[in-house]
Order: structure tokens, then sequence, then C-alpha cells
């Protein structure tokens, strides 16, 4: 956590980006919740971080930038 313009911040780059309307932020990674084990293909699919995943938070970006 940063502090920044009084506030702390957790996440600098998505402050950064929003501030100077540089580019949208999508965030891609494993969501507020408790972990978990098993195999790693298994995982990925619970977590949403296959690359058919990655490649949907990616539209969304491309979609949010016009």
């Amino acid at each position: 956590m940063v502090f920044l313009f009084g506030v702390d911040v957790p996440d600098v780059g998505l402050v950064v980006c929003a501030v100077y309307d540089a580019v949208p932020v999508i965030k891609v990674g494993v969501q507020d919740t408790f972990g978990m084990s098993g195999p790693a293909n298994d995982l990925l699919g619970i977590f949403g971080l296959r690359a058919k995943d990655i490649v949907e938070k990616a539209k969304q970006a491309i979609a949010a930038k016009k």
C-alpha cells in the first residue's frame, strides 16, 4: 500500500492510469478469495486465469478504450 494524495492506495498503477486517463485498466488475477490447492490446470480454470479468460479481459480493455 502506498500513501498518495493523502490516501492509502493499494494499486498505484491503477491510480496513475485513472488520473491521466491513459488506458483502461482491467485487472487480471485471483479475485479476493481464499486460496485452494489442487492440480494447476484445475486451479487456472477456477480462478479465471486460463488463456481464454485473459483474452476476454484484453477484449474488455480494448472495448473500453474506444
